[in-house]
This record gives structure tokens, sequence and C-alpha cells, in this order.
């Protein structure tokens, strides 16, 4: 038939394949993009997130971690007073009792994610009602939700629950 593109097995197999290389470097760059976006905060021992990532992932942080910091040495942080001179200065835990501790912390200089962003979640067991804000939900298996992410962050932890 003219006009009409013949796909043969081989070329359907090829689209498939490619679409398939897509996603992966699709999913490879968000991830990387957001090892990126908080590498201080992941590579806190004390938060233990350094834990979830592969043995590459952990490699790459930090080379990226030194390049950075290496960088913003080089550029400003030599050149600042002692309180600010890294790019992990963090409130003392002993000034966090002091006035005006709070208003001084918006300077800490490791960026946290935000966790009351929301997030697609597919619980993968039925879990039970969860409370939100004074609202109550019901979370079903293979349901979908848009959430915040801060409520269900332990039922993730525990498997209960999938980021999609």
């Amino acid at each position: 038939v003219e006009g009409v593109l013949a796909l043969t097995a081989w070329d359907v197999i090829r689209i498939s394949l490619n679409r398939a290389k897509y996603l992966i470097r699709s999913y490879l760059r968000t991830r990387l993009a957001k090892i990126e976006a908080h590498v201080m905060h992941i590579l806190m021992p004390e938060n233990g997130l350094h834990e979830l990532l592969s043995d590459a992932e952990q490699d790459y942080a930090a080379k990226y971690t030194g390049i950075v910091d290496e960088h913003f040495h080089s550029a400003v942080l030599g050149r600042m007073p002692g309180r600010f001179d890294s790019l992990v200065q963090q409130m003392a835990p002993e000034d966090e009792g002091e006035e005006g501790a709070e208003e001084e912390r918006r300077f800490d200089m490791v960026p946290s994610p935000d966790l009351d962003n929301f997030v697609f979640a597919r619980p993968l067991e039925d879990v039970g009602q969860l409370e939100i804000g004074g609202d109550t939900i019901d979370l079903a298996q293979s349901s979908l939700y848009i959430i915040r992410y801060r409520p269900i962050r332990g039922l993730l932890g525990s498997g209960a629950v999938d980021l999609v």
C-alpha cells in the first residue's frame, strides 16, 4: 500500500528499545539532578540518606561535592570571614535555644529538601487510614494519590508506599 509506513518486527523492537533507553536516561538525569540539588544534605552523616544511594551515586556525590567546594573556596569562600567560609555552615546545637536562633537558622548553608512538596504515591499494601492536617484518608492498595511527602515519609521507609 503506497503512502503507508510498513514496519517490520525489528522496527517495532528498535522503537521499543529506544523508548526504554530514553526513559532510563531521563530517570537517571532526574535522579542526578536531585542528588546535585541536595548533595550536602544527603551526605551529612546524621541524615543517613547517603546509604540510600548506590556506590556509583555515592562516588559521584563525593566527587561533585569536592569540585563544588573547591570552586566556591577559590571564588568566594576564601575571602569570607571565618564564620561564613564553609559550604556546610550549620547552627551549633547549643545555639538553638538562644534568642534569635530561629532567625539565624535562615543562614544555614546546607539546603534541605522541602518535605511539604506534593508527590505521586501508590500504596503497595492496604495502609489503612492516615490523618493529614485534621483530615483522614484511607490509603488503599494500588490506588494513586497526590499527597504531601511529609505524612507518608515513614510509610515510604517501611516499604508500604512507593513513589511514582
